[in-house]
């Protein structure tokens, strides 16, 4: 049962692997005669039928000068939680697919089917990843937990290396989309001026002149500006949100802005009561915690900062240092009084710049 099997929930991530794959597979083929590339994509359960056909067609003609042939189900997209993929006409298409796929010779027909998304729960998921045979199948990660660390990898391709701060606020604004990531990567690179002679160095500043938001995540760059105490960043950013967005609401950047900050607070109290200690590293719990962490379990709420993710925990005990327990509870106490101001619908800019002011040291000339 020769065939290869590609699949992924990021489509740019996989398209590169597929095709990295397919390069390999149909290389001294003749692209015209030797090769054929049947699209995946079905939105109904006829066009699911009509590519069971067009498989069909593709693996058991035989070509017109002979040799090995190549052929490649792109991007099928019905191997997910769908109504397509759902469908009772769907699964008796791909029962008549299998005998095709399990009877095929690689040596007259190499096969490579792609997916994305996919649901890892599907029968004929299942029965695609376990029955390759001679062939592979290979899962391609996703971004979804990417960190500072594997950007730095990414980023060596473009001879960037990112400091610190700016890696997170990159991988906030532009999230876990690849296509996103890849394309501001190479934005910064031709800003910078990298290449194999010069490793440029990514800074904050950059960043945030450069790097647009993608992300679809809760990411509102005010609150990483305020939580850096750099007040001139702050403004700047609660100017440029409400500027460039014709649907801007404050009330979106509040509610992140709550839970950012009760969790300071309890990284702020759990260190004054010698619960944990701040270093370098991030959180280090101390023996004191371990009746705290067993009666609070292992259920992850907004609650409980101990399970927390540690590099999340990490970026904020970091901005916690920034902050005394007795300055994050005066600007919780003020959250609830710009929410007000909120839901009455009065200036929004002002009422955000004036909170900014209200607990940043702010300069003169930025006001």
């Amino acid at each position: 049962m020769p065939f290869d099997f590609i699949y992924g929930n990021d489509d740019y991530l996989t398209e590169q692997a597929a095709r990295e794959r397919w390069n390999e597979m149909t290389a001294g083929l003749d692209a015209d005669f030797s090769v054929n590339i049947i699209d995946g994509r079905c939105q109904k359960v006829d066009e699911v039928e009509t590519l069971v056909n067009n498989v069909r067609g593709a693996v058991q003609t035989v070509g017109l000068f002979g040799g090995t042939r190549a052929v490649w189900i792109k991007s099928v997209s019905f191997i997910t939680d769908s109504v397509v993929g759902r469908a009772e006409g769907t699964t008796t298409a791909l029962e008549d697919l299998k005998p095709l796929l399990e009877k095929n010779n690689p040596e007259e027909t190499r096969i490579l089917i792609t997916a994305t998304p996919i649901d890892k729960r599907l029968s004929f998921f299942k029965w695609l990843s376990s029955n390759t045979g001679t062939g592979k199948s290979k899962e391609i990660s996703s971004f979804e937990t990417l960190d500072a660390a594997s950007l730095d990898e990414i980023a060596k391709k473009k001879f960037l290396k990112f400091e610190p701060q700016a890696a997170e606020l990159f991988l906030q604004k532009v999230g876990a989309s690849a296509r996103a990531l890849e394309n501001e990567l190479e934005k910064l690179s031709l800003y910078l001026g990298s290449n194999e002679r010069k490793i440029a160095k990514v800074e904050l500043q950059n960043v945030i002149d450069m790097t647009s938001v993608i992300a679809e995540a809760e990411f509102f760059e005010p609150m990483e500006a305020f939580y850096s105490r750099k007040a001139d960043w702050a403004l700047d950013s609660a100017r440029r949100y409400f500027s460039t967005r014709k649907d801007a609401d404050l009330r979106p950047i509040l509610a992140a802005f709550f839970n950012r900050n009760r969790l300071l607070m309890m990284i702020r109290a759990y260190e004054a009561e010698g619960l944990c200690r701040i270093g370098a590293r991030g959180v280090q719990w101390t023996p004191k915690a371990d009746e705290y962490k067993a009666r609070m379990g292992a259920e992850k709420t907004p609650f409980n900062l101990f399970v927390q993710n540690p590099w999340y925990l990490g970026k904020l005990s970091q901005e916690a240092t920034r902050f005394t327990l007795l300055e994050l509870k005066k600007i919780h106490a003020d959250l609830f009084n710009l929410f007000e101001q909120s839901v009455q619908n009065r200036d929004q800019a002002n009422a955000l710049e004036a909170f900014f002011v209200r607990h940043l040291p702010v300069n003169a000339a930025s006001v």
